[in-house]
C-alpha cells in the first residue's frame, strides 16, 4: 500500500473536518447514517488511548452520604470531604438535596434534545465537534455531541436554553444551584474555614451547563468520549446516567466512576488546587467511548461573578505560612481559562496548573 505524503493527508484530514462541521449533523448524524468506520480525525494516537483494564482495581471512588448533615454527622461529613478531596479531588454523592425525578428529568431532556431532526437543533448546539489537535496540529474529535448553556451570575435566562428541554434544565439548576452552595460551605469548613468563606470571594457565582450526548461507536477502541484532562474552574457537579465511562486517575490508575443510583459526582478543578495551595486535588479525568449507547451526563462548571473575573486568585493567605509557602502564581480565572484552551490545543495530553508553568 503507497503511503500518502504527509501534507496530502494533513490536507484530506482537514477537509474532512471542514466538509463534517459545515453539514452540521454532528456525532449522532454519523452513527444515523450507518457509519461502521470513523473518520480519521475521530481516531486517536494509540498512546493516548484506554489500555485494557485490570480486574484487580484496587481503588473505589469516595462515597458521601449527607443525610443529616445538619446534626452532629456534619463533622463526619467535613472530614469525609476533606479526605476525598486531598487524596481524589473527586468524590460521589447521596442524599444530597437533588430529587432523582428531577435527575432523571434532566437527563430525558438532553435524550428529546439530541434526538430531534438536526434542523430543529443545530443552531442550539455549543460545537458540532469537540476538536483538539494532537502535536503534528491535525485535528483530533471526541465522540460526542454537546450543548451549553451559560449562567452568569447565576441568572437563567429562559430564552437560551432550548424549548424542548427548558423546563427539565431549568428545575434542574434550581436544586444544582442549592447544593453548589451546600459544598461551598462544606468545602471551606473542610479547609479549617469559616463555612462562608469561599461564598465571601465569590469563586464560585457564575455556573456553566454543559451537556454530553456519547453515541454509541463502531470503533470504540479508536477515539475518546473525553481526552484526559483536569477542569479549569472551581468546582464541577455531573450528573450522569447509567451507562458509564468516566474515569479518573489515582495513583497512575485510571479508576473507574461508578453508576451509583441517585447520585452526583462532585469533582475540584485548577483553580480550587491553586486556592488551596495544593491541599485540594483537580481530578484528572477522561471518558472512554463505547459500543453502547447514547450516554448522557450534565455537567455544572462554577467560576468567579463575572465582576471578579479579571481579579486575580491565588493561594489563600490562611493556608500559606513560613513552613508552607504558596506553590502557585496568583493568575484571574479569566487568563486562566484561556491559556488552559490553548494548552488543550497544543498536546491532548496535558493540561492542568503544572503545564501551565504557574508554579513557582
Amino acid at each position: 500500500m503507497a503511503t500518502i505524503p504527509p501534507a496530502e493527508y494533513e490536507s484530506r484530514v482537514l477537509k474532512e473536518v471542514n466538509e463534517f462541521m459545515e453539514s452540521g449533523i454532528g456525532v449522532k448524524g454519523l452513527v444515523d447514517s450507518g457509519v461502521s468506520k470513523l473518520p480519521s480525525f475521530f481516531v486517536h494516537p494509540l498512546e493516548q488511548l484506554p489500555k485494557p483494564s485490570s480486574e484487580d482495581v484496587q481503588f473505589r471512588i469516595p462515597l458521601i452520604d449527607l443525610k443529616e448533615m445538619e446534626t452532629s454527622r456534619r463533622v463526619e461529613i467535613v472530614s469525609q470531604i476533606r479526605d476525598a478531596a486531598e487524596n481524589w479531588g473527586i468524590f460521589q454523592l447521596v442524599n444530597h438535596g437533588v430529587p432523582i425525578p428531577v435527575m432523571d428529568q434532566m437527563i430525558d431532556g438532553v435524550h428529546q434534545f439530541n434526538e430531534q431532526p438536526v434542523e430543529l437543533k443545530k443552531e442550539w448546539l455549543a460545537a458540532h465537534l469537540s476538536l483538539h489537535y494532537n502535536l503534528n496540529r491535525l485535528p483530533l474529535a471526541a465522540w460526542r455531541d454537546s450543548l451549553a448553556c451559560n449562567f452568569p451570575d447565576e441568572k437563567i435566562d429562559e430564552e437560551a436554553i432550548p424549548q424542548i428541554c427548558r423546563k427539565a434544565i431549568i428545575e434542574y439548576t434550581k436544586y444544582v444551584l442549592q447544593l453548589k452552595d451546600t459544598l461551598s460551605e462544606l468545602s471551606s469548613e473542610a479547609l479549617g474555614l469559616k463555612s462562608n468563606y469561599l461564598e465571601s470571594i465569590k469563586c464560585m457565582k457564575s455556573a456553566y451547563l454543559i451537556s454530553h450526548y456519547y453515541p454509541a461507536c463502531p470503533q470504540p477502541e479508536l477515539t475518546m468520549g473525553s481526552i484526559s484532562h483536569t477542569d479549569s474552574t472551581f468546582l464541577t457537579i455531573l450528573l450522569q446516567d447509567s451507562i458509564g465511562g468516566l474515569q479518573v486517575l489515582h495513583q497512575n490508575q485510571w479508576v473507574d466512576v461508578p453508576c451509583v443510583p441517585g447520585s452526583l459526582t462532585i469533582n475540584y478543578g485548577d483553580l480550587m488546587q491553586l486556592i488551596t495551595n495544593g491541599k485540594f486535588k483537580a481530578a484528572r479525568h477522561r471518558v472512554v467511548a463505547k459500543s453502547v449507547g447514547p450516554r448522557i451526563s450534565a455537567a455544572f462548571f462554577f467560576s468567579p461573578a463575572v465582576a471578579m473575573c479579571n481579579e486575580s486568585y491565588g493561594p489563600l493567605k490562611e493556608l500559606v505560612s513560613k513552613e508552607n509557602p504558596p506553590i502557585f502564581k496568583p493568575i484571574s480565572s479569566s487568563e486562566y481559562f484561556a491559556r488552559h484552551r490553548t494548552q488543550l490545543d497544543k498536546d491532548t495530553n496535558t493540561s492542568g496548573l503544572s503545564e501551565l508553568m504557574l508554579s513557582y
